[in-house]
């Protein structure tokens, strides 16, 4: 299935990650709130990014759709 992109779908996609990306710093912001191992895994996290080991936008809605 072929779909069109248009810059209206592109917008509201990026608009979307960065809400998700909000929450999601707000959440890292605080830290101290983190369990140990919840820590290990973000910084595991923050280490594959930064080696660009990550998966993609179109491999995560593929699976989740």
């Amino acid at each position: 299935m072929k779909m069109t992109v248009t810059l209206e779908t592109i917008h509201k996609e990026i608009q979307q990650v960065k809400g998700e990306l909000h929450v999601l710093r707000s959440m890292l912001n605080k830290d101290s709130d983190l369990t140990n191992e919840a820590r290990r895994e973000l910084e595991k996290a923050r280490k594959e990014t930064a080696k660009g080991e990550y998966i993609s936008h179109e491999e995560i809605m593929a699976k989740h759709g």
